[in-house]
C-alpha cells in the first residue's frame, strides 16, 4: 500500500481545488477517519458512508481549511461530528419509532371500537358513491397511488380524479360529522 504525505503546501493546493491534492488527502486520511468513525457508530457500512460524507463536506467547504493549524485536528472534528449527528438521527428514529409502538399499545378498547366503527362507516359512504368515484377514492387512499397514476389506469383525465377524489371525501367528511354529532 503505497502511502502519501500530506503536506501544508498540498492542503494549500487543496484549497485551490485542486483535485490531485484531494485525492493524496482522501488516500491518507480515509482509512483512519473511516475507523474512527466506526468505533463510534459501531457500524462498518455506515461509517464508510460517513467518511465518505465528511470528504465530500471537506471538499465543498475545502476554501475554509487553516493550513497553518492541525489539519488531523479539523478532520478529526468533522468527523466526529458526523458521527454524533448520525447517532443523534438515530435516537431520534428509535425514540420515534419507540411512541408509534407505545401509541397503538395504548389505544383503548373504546378508541379501538370507535376508530373500527369508524372505518364501516367510511366502507358504507364508499358503497353508496357511484363507482368511479368509490374506485378513485380507493385507489388513492388504500394504494396510495398519485392522482396522475390513477387517470393513467382508469383513462380519465387528472380533472376528473382531483374533483372525484373532492366530492369523495367531502361525503365522508359530512357522514363522520353526522355521526359524531349523533353519538354526542
Amino acid at each position: 500500500m503505497k502511502t502519501y504525505n500530506v503536506t501544508t503546501e498540498s492542503l494549500e493546493d487543496l484549497k485551490r481545488g485542486d483535485h490531485k491534492a484531494f485525492d493524496v488527502v482522501f488516500l491518507s486520511y480515509f482509512d483512519k477517519v473511516k475507523h474512527f468513525i466506526a468505533g463510534l457508530v459501531r457500524s462498518e457500512n455506515d461509517a464508510e458512508d460517513l467518511a465518505q460524507d465528511v470528504f465530500a463536506k471537506l471538499w465543498t467547504a475545502r476554501e475554509t481549511i487553516d493550513t497553518q493549524s492541525s489539519f488531523h485536528s479539523f478532520l478529526y472534528v468533522m468527523s466526529r461530528n458526523a458521527a454524533y449527528n448520525y447517532l443523534k438521527h438515530k435516537l431520534v428514529q428509535t425514540n420515534y419509532a419507540n411512541e408509534c409502538v407505545l401509541r397503538e399499545e395504548t389505544d383503548t378498547p373504546e378508541e379501538l371500537v370507535f376508530a373500527k366503527e369508524m372505518e364501516l362507516l367510511i366502507e358504507m359512504t364508499l358503497c353508496n358513491m357511484p363507482e368511479k368515484r368509490s374506485e378513485i377514492y380507493r385507489l388513492s387512499r388504500n394504494k396510495g397511488l398519485s392522482n396522475d397514476e390513477i387517470a393513467a389506469r382508469l383513462n380519465v383525465s387528472r380533472k376528473t380524479v382531483e374533483n372525484n377524489l373532492t366530492l369523495a371525501l367531502r361525503e365522508i367528511r359530512k357522514v363522520i360529522l353526522l355521526s359524531i354529532v349523533f353519538f354526542i
